[in-house]
């Protein structure tokens, strides 16, 4: 089965609207990879969506050969952490897909 989770990175400084300066959203879709266990990870970035109408292109693609789909949203989820360190995080409950 297929899962999404969006997860939202923000800087503590406000603009004068009251929006963080820093904002930055993704949604991440893991799917099982053929092999038991093994699962995919595509990263979009969904800010980039609203600036420029669509996604480019995925921001990463993360690979897991153990712990199917949870496994492959934490290690996506961590990917964001590393790029996004000392912002604040704001994770949504992953989501199945039929």
């Amino acid at each position: 089965m297929t899962f999404s989770q969006t997860l939202t990175y923000l800087g503590s400084d406000l603009d004068h609207h009251g929006a963080p300066h820093q904002w930055f959203h993704y949604l991440t879709v893991a799917k099982p990879d053929g092999t038991t266990g093994a699962a995919t990870a595509t990263i979009l970035s969904l800010a980039e969506a609203v600036a420029h109408g669509v996604p480019r292109e995925p921001v990463k693609i993360v690979n897991v050969s153990q712990g199917g789909t949870d496994a492959a949203l934490q290690e996506a989820a961590k990917f964001l952490d590393e790029q996004h360190a000392g912002l604040i995080k704001h994770a949504a409950e992953p989501q199945p897909h039929g």
